[in-house]
């Protein structure tokens, strides 16, 4: 028979743990040191030695092998990588972000210098010169469009500013109750004068050269130049076709295009085709009157310039473009012809 032998338990080799704080290591049968009377026994059992459960023979010992280890590390810290790490927060404030070995640092966001204004767009000093309700028209020069005579001629314009709508029906009733404007001859047409319609908010039509001017006078403004209007209506240097852009589309425009209508529209309807100032209609609603005469332009040497295109119109959108004209008497009055004011700087 094989003795007995009085065995000892050992506990298993525990590794070196670094941490930035106390540890407490736990083995399976009591903390370290082990006491002896706690250490695990061997047994004989049919002539063969036997390790208790969660040990095993290591030559004449049965040493321990279910080991559990459990690490504490202090408040605000945790355990990883065999240390106790403190707790890092990586949250920053608004505009700020978190870099490792730095903490929050700004977020710096690269910001393009703004390019300069084009031409005619925005006043010198980056404050309006004009009065309310009209727009600040920074001259220039450029070629004048369209299909006239004098299209392609390098003209120039000087500071101005220029009504944001068309003279609607209410403005001209103010004038009209102090017995300068009048309006006598504003029913042009039965259907579609816009006086007679009862909605002060459309433009007044059926007003010829003459009165347009004079109304214009008695509010301390003027008509503007035919290359003042083509240059606003162009965008200034954008040089734009149409106030919108270089593509034709009626839904930008006050017209007869889809739906035939009666009336001009009220003033100020088709923001999308505004121009780069926000001036409303200056292509269609309604013409509108210039102060230019230009003999090789006109079938007779007295008419006068008109710009923008009607609501009337059902075809020819080419009619609304920036550089188009048509040219007629003072005293022409039409359902589709209106005007706006103009001021010098």
């Amino acid at each position: 028979m094989v003795p007995i032998m009085a065995l000892r338990k050992r506990l298993w080799a525990l590794p070196l743990v670094p941490a930035a704080g106390a540890l407490s290591l736990l083995a399976a049968c009591g903390p370290a040191p082990v006491p002896e009377p706690n250490c695990p026994k061997a047994e004989s059992i049919a002539g063969r030695v036997v390790c208790p459960p969660g040990t095993e023979m290591d030559g004449e010992k049965c040493i321990q092998t279910d080991v559990r280890i459990v690490v504490q590390c202090p408040e605000g810290s945790h355990f990883e990588d065999d240390a106790c790490r403190a707790e890092i927060d990586t949250s920053c404030p608004g505009g700020m972000t978190f870099e490792p070995g730095v903490g929050c640092k700004p977020i710096i966001v690269q910001i393009d210098p703004a390019p300069s204004a084009p031409v005619g767009l925005t006043p010198a000093g980056g404050k309006s010169k004009c009065p309310a309700g009209m727009a600040f028209v920074a001259g220039g020069s450029f070629k004048l469009g369209g299909y006239h005579a004098s299209a392609g001629s390098t003209v120039s314009v000087k500071d101005f500013c220029l009504d944001l709508t068309e003279v609607t029906v209410g403005a001209y009733k103010v004038c009209s109750t102090k017995g300068t404007c009048p309006t006598a001859s504003l029913k042009c047409n039965p259907d579609s004068s816009s006086w007679t319609a009862g909605d002060d908010k459309l433009p007044l039509n059926c007003i010829d050269y003459i009165d347009s001017a004079k109304y214009c006078s008695s509010v301390g403004k003027r008509l503007a130049t035919e290359d003042e209007w083509e240059w606003a209506a162009r965008g200034g240097s954008l040089a734009r076709k149409y106030p919108w852009g270089p593509n034709e589309d009626w839904d930008k425009v006050c017209a007869s295009t889809p739906n035939k209508r009666k009336l001009p529209c009220q003033a100020g309807s088709f923001h999308s085709g505004d121009t780069p100032l926000g001036i409303h209609d200056m292509a269609g609603s309604l013409w509108e009157w210039t102060t230019t005469t230009r003999a090789g332009d006109n079938s007779q040497p007295t008419d006068m310039a008109i710009r923008g295109g009607g609501w009337d119109i059902i075809v020819g959108f080419p009619s609304f473009a920036s550089g188009s004209r048509v040219g007629y008497e003072p005293t022409y009055r039409s359902k589709a012809v209106g005007f706006r004011c103009a001021k010098g700087v």
